[in-house]
């Protein structure tokens, strides 16, 4: 005769679909989980580019600061912003375009606190901003922003 009677196969049928449902969710939650994780990375990763940089610090004698930013094509200006205090001695700074051309200088000597806002028509390229300090000390905080 047949070893099990209905009412057992009916509980091992019972029990192996229990099991498939519950492997079925495992690998949902599973994949649900992993989807998560890839999403918060790729998000996470993102490059956000920044918008100013410059100089935000205290400068010595003979010290200099070069900073390079990268302009796009969907800008139109490139703005010079921030103070330079002097206490003493000349601080000369330069703002080049991608060509390498000079489109800002400017030498301060003990000026004190001296406001810079200049504005200047965008190219694509690396802009670069620097000052040099001939026997200086004070203050920079000056940004190209974009």
């Amino acid at each position: 005769m047949f070893p099990f009677t209905f009412f057992d196969y009916q509980i091992y049928d019972s029990r192996f679909e229990n099991n498939f449902i519950k492997q079925k969710k495992m690998k949902q939650i599973f994949l649900i989980l992993i989807l998560a994780l890839h999403g918060l990375l790729t998000v996470s990763c993102i490059d956000v580019p920044a918008q100013r940089l410059g100089f935000n610090s205290t400068f010595g004698k003979n010290s200099n600061g070069l900073t390079i930013a990268r302009i796009g094509n969907f800008t139109d200006y490139v703005y010079l912003e921030g103070n330079v205090k002097i206490e003493e001695g000349i601080v000369e700074i330069i703002l080049l375009n991608p060509e390498e051309e000079i489109v800002f200088r400017c030498c301060l000597e003990n000026s004190g606190n001296t406001q810079i806002f200049q504005r200047f028509q965008a190219s694509t390229g690396f802009w670069k901003l620097k000052y040099i300090s001939k026997d200086a000390t004070g203050l920079i905080d000056l940004h190209v922003r974009f």
